[in-house]
Parts: C-alpha cells; structure tokens; sequence
C-alpha cells in the first residue's frame, strides 16, 4: 500500500483513548534516525497479517506516523524496508 491508501483505510477508523498512546509513541520516536524508524516501522508491518482484512485503527495510525516521520527526515521508506527484507 502507498502513503495515501494508509491514510485513507485509517479515515474510516473512529478515534478513541488508544490514539493518546500511539500519539505519545510517535512523540517518542520524533529524535530517532530514519533506519531506526524503519525497524519501528517493520515491526508494525509485521503484525499486519494477523489482524485480518481490517488492521486496528491504532496500528494503521503507527504505520501512517512512522512512515511520515521517515519521510520528514527525508528517508525513502520503501528502500529501508526493503533493505531490512533483504537482511532476514
């Protein structure tokens, strides 16, 4: 999935008292370098299959920040994961 279609699955989601905790995570992971995001990032993606067709809201927004904060450190998050892909 691209950035957009993240952000799109998450619109449909209803925010609620989890989102604090994945807000102050992402605030957390603000200082981190983007390859240290990515293994973040990683992780998250990880979970993904056991979720089913629909992730929980909160995942969704820790992938969407974590994604954004990589590209705001100017990170190419498709090549730093694949990278880590690459490493198993």
């Amino acid at each position: 999935m691209n950035h957009q279609e993240w952000k799109d699955l998450l619109a449909r989601h209803q925010d609620n008292e989890i989102y604090e905790y994945v807000n102050a995570l992402l605030d957390g992971l603000r200082d981190e370098d983007p390859e240290s995001l990515a293994i973040h990032l990683h992780a998250q993606l990880q979970s993904l299959p056991f979720c089913g067709d629909n992730p929980p809201g909160p995942i969704l927004k820790t992938i969407i920040g974590i994604r954004t904060l990589i590209e705001e450190k100017g990170g190419d998050v498709d090549a730093l994961l694949a990278k880590l892909d690459n490493n198993k």
